[in-house]
């Protein structure tokens, strides 16, 4: 537990297991991914790249207050990366992150981000994407791409990403339209 957690609140752990004579061993350390003390995280997700890198998304609340996808890597030696990085950062509220990785290693994280308006009422819902280049970094223009592009009242959620084997992303998620339409 780290000092000043609020009880209650979700936080994301991580456990390797090995396969040890035809059984599963997991007597590895459960490590903690997250290091928000106050801040709620849910939803996450994981990805093991060609060599054996961990990479995890996950929501989590901002600075801003909403929620936003934020993503951190563990090294195949056991090391987290000492940042956290929000990819997302956008006022909407960003969650039920995605993420797969070709096998160049480059990384493709889909998420789900939905506007509100300023009575905290639903208006739309859409799926957006970020590709991290390996060896360069997150892919920077443009930084956050909306493939759905909704119109007001429709939900675009629940999507997951794969690569295939020709190294091209496809993305598959849930539509709902008409959400607050009269009949």
């Amino acid at each position: 537990t780290l000092t000043g957690d609020i009880p209650g609140n979700f936080k994301i752990f991580y456990k390797q297991g090995r396969f040890i004579n035809n059984t599963i061993d997991w007597s590895m350390e459960t490590e903690r991914v997250n290091a928000s003390e106050t801040s709620p995280s849910v939803h996450a997700n994981i990805a093991v790249d060609n060599i054996d890198n961990v990479h995890v998304v996950w929501s989590e609340v901002g600075l801003i207050g909403n929620l936003d996808v934020f993503y951190r890597s563990r090294s195949k030696d056991g090391k987290w990366s000492e940042g956290i990085e929000n990819i997302s950062s956008s006022p909407d509220i960003s969650l039920l992150p995605s993420i797969t990785i070709a096998r160049s290693n480059d990384i493709y994280v889909s998420w789900s981000e939905t506007q509100m308006s300023t009575f905290g009422m639903f208006i739309a819902s859409d799926i957006y994407y970020k590709h991290y280049v390996a060896g360069l970094g997150w892919f920077v223009f443009p930084p956050v791409i909306n493939i759905t592009s909704a119109s007001t009242d429709s939900l675009n959620i629940f999507q997951n990403v794969r690569v295939n084997a020709q190294g091209s992303f496809d993305i598959v998620w849930n539509n709902q339209e008409g959400l607050f339409t009269d009949t």
